[in-house]
């Protein structure tokens, strides 16, 4: 399970909820064959579980689980391994805790609250790396449909202080559908790991010449 830090939202990564990335339809993804770190029977490349719902004759940060949490991954490690493509001014990542399969934020990597100050120079580089977004999404999952979202802070009122956000865009792929237990809970449910979708992406790019 992770957090979303800005949203405070819940959601439940799960490889084991039967979909595999390549059940997407991927030429591509289909040629790898890597399973995710967080998957069970990998448990010793994760931190040490702070609690778990296992059988009764497992142990500890072994297999046998059906949740386990764990400590937050380090910020670099994170960073690293969800990072999709970048450019002088942009980042495009795999969110930590991606509501949804395959689901890309493209961010400046200058702080900057609001979208309408974006800089004439910036322009560039902005639909640059959302060009390489869109190609590897289009590429990876055979062009599936997608929502395209804005987040931006409201200008602040006059003597009102800028707020502390980060604009960004945030391109969804419409693979799965919400179901009874996202509706009742609250939750979403990713079968695919952020860091796995941000790793098969950088592949599809790489794979087309265009990593940045």
């Amino acid at each position: 399970m992770r957090r979303d830090p800005v949203s405070r939202g819940w959601v439940i990564i799960s490889p084991e909820h039967g979909l595999q990335p390549s059940d997407f339809g991927s030429v591509a993804m289909s040629r790898t064959s890597r399973s995710c770190s967080f998957g069970e029977g990998r448990e010793g490349e994760t931190g040490a579980e702070i609690l778990a719902i296992r059988r009764p004759d497992t142990r500890v940060d072994g297999p046998g689980w059906q949740v386990r949490v764990i400590p937050t991954e380090p910020a670099v490690l994170a960073e690293r391994e969800r990072v999709v493509t970048a450019n002088e001014r942009f980042i495009a990542i795999a969110p930590y805790a991606s509501r949804c399969t395959f689901e890309v934020w493209s961010l400046p990597r200058e702080e900057n609250p609001h979208y309408l100050q974006v800089r004439d120079r910036d322009l560039l580089d902005l639909a640059a790396i959302l060009q390489k977004v869109l190609r590897g999404i289009k590429n990876a999952l055979e062009d599936p449909p997608y929502n395209f979202v804005l987040h931006t802070a409201p200008l602040p009122a006059e003597g009102e202080e800028t707020p502390s956000y980060h604009w960004h865009i945030e391109v969804i792929p419409r693979l799965t559908r919400l179901a009874g237990f996202e509706w009742g809970t609250g939750f979403y449910v990713n079968p695919t790991p952020p860091e796995e979708a941000a790793r098969l992406l950088r592949e599809v790019l790489a794979l087309r010449g265009t990593l940045a």
